[in-house]
């Protein structure tokens, strides 16, 4: 059956806020402030004018591909249809690594709250992306709702925190401002960029949104704002709050702020509205790659049946949600029973993204034709590309993945077409 579009504005806004930003407002601007200081902030700005032109990028790709197979389905059309599909299967293995990996820091956080035998972290974890899988199997048009009621209140919750603790701030926390010089502005906003993926996982949902081409456009602007904004806030009221010699032994923001500015009984509401976001954002990427899964199987790249609508027109791909707990629960158990470290596979998952962006960016490039959106375009590319050197070996081990599965397609492709004379000699 067709996708239904039941997303409207504010639930569009709700899936943005919370495939962007996540728990890592609670911990990425603490790292940056170690690497610059108070100069992070300089950073955090650069890095919004910098993310606007990719946020608008990918929006536009929405327009023009409203489909479930999100940015690749862009590619396919516009570049190469065996590379979209490369990329897609590519995203939604990079979703599949990753997600479990939120599931366990949701875990991590609740046993800071409640203390309970560390064994019992990854079942937990694992019931964190369960219910997730339950909340997106209840349809978009009701998840969407109470996603957007969520995260309305979480982001007027971090406001008010913003609110009464940054006028407790002082001059001596911004001093010295640039205590590492002007070269580790540079390194605060390699950290700060990673704080800003997600802007691609609603691409996956531009196939369920009402109208595409008008909602994207009065849409992008406020996420935009509403994101750039809240990391730039609280990074703010970190530096400004919370003395150097603290920010130099935890990267964690909120819990410190609360304890100084509200005092130490307040200090677990940090875990409890990190959770909350963790969940958010797990709702969010379980949605995309449900969708993600959807597409391979009705591109034939998956087993039918995982390409099957259940529920009717306000449903959810539920057989590829049951594919999906099946498949955390597998990579679950391997991280911690190999004991993978979850740093390597996050720097991992960022690699597939820069490999990813910069594919959909140079697509971008052959298709845009104003001056400002290739402008955009162009200013996406050098901005992911600088990243290469960074992730280095990931990157390299990314495109190795993406060449054997490239070359695999084009294998069952030619397969497929060399049995097709035959089939049809027989039945001749």
């Amino acid at each position: 059956m067709s996708l239904q579009r039941h997303i409207g504005s504010r639930e569009l806004l709700a899936f943005y806020i919370s495939s962007v930003v996540g728990a890592g407002v609670l911990i990425i601007p603490g790292i940056a402030a170690q690497i610059a200081g108070p100069a992070s902030i300089v950073a955090w700005v650069l890095l919004a004018l910098i993310t606007a032109p990719v946020a608008v990028c990918f929006a536009k790709m929405s327009m023009m591909a409203p489909e479930s197979g999100g940015v690749p389905a862009f590619v396919e059309k516009s570049l190469n249809r065996r590379m979209g599909k490369t990329l897609s299967m590519l995203l939604t293995l990079t979703i599949v690594v990753s997600d479990p990996i939120m599931g366990l820091a949701a875990a991590h956080y609740l046993h800071a709250l409640i203390p309970f035998d560390r064994q019992w972290i990854p079942l937990v974890g694992y019931a964190f992306l369960l219910s997730a899988i339950g909340f997106n199997a209840m349809g978009i048009k009701i998840g969407g709702k109470i996603q957007s009621i969520a995260v309305f209140i979480l982001v007027c919750g971090l406001v008010v925190v913003m609110a009464v603790a940054l006028p407790q701030g002082s001059a001596e926390n911004m001093t010295p401002f640039m205590p590492q010089g002007i070269s580790s502005v540079g390194g605060a906003m390699v950290v700060c960029f990673f704080a800003f993926l997600g802007w691609e996982n609603i691409s996956s949902i531009a196939g369920e949104v009402r109208d595409p081409e008008r909602t994207f456009r009065r849409v992008i602007p406020w996420a935009v704002l509403v994101v750039s904004g809240l990391y730039g806030m609280i990074a703010l009221t970190y530096v400004a709050v919370v003395p150097p010699d603290e920010r130099a032994t935890a990267p964690t923001v909120l819990v410190p702020i609360l304890r100084i500015a509200v005092g130490e009984s307040t200090a677990a509401v940090g875990s409890v509205v990190a959770i909350a976001l963790l969940l958010l954002a797990v709702n969010s990427w379980v949605m995309g790659a449900s969708r993600q899964i959807f597409a391979l199987a009705n591109a034939g790249l998956l087993p039918r049946a995982l390409g099957r609508w259940s529920g009717g027109a306000q449903g959810a791909p539920r057989n590829a949600l049951a594919a999906l707990a099946v498949v955390y629960g597998i990579f679950t158990l391997c991280i911690t029973g190999f004991q993978i470290p979850e740093e390597a596979l996050i720097q991992f998952a960022n690699a597939n993204f820069i490999v990813i962006y910069l594919f959909a960016f140079g697509a971008a490039l052959k298709v845009f034709r104003s001056a400002r959106m290739r402008a955009c375009a162009w200013i996406a590319i050098i901005a992911s590309a600088s990243l290469v050197p960074l992730l280095g070996k990931m990157v390299a081990a990314s495109l190795a993945i993406a060449a054997m599965v490239f070359v695999g397609l084009a294998w069952h492709e030619n397969r497929r077409a060399s049995r097709a004379p035959r089939t049809d000699a027989l039945q001749g």
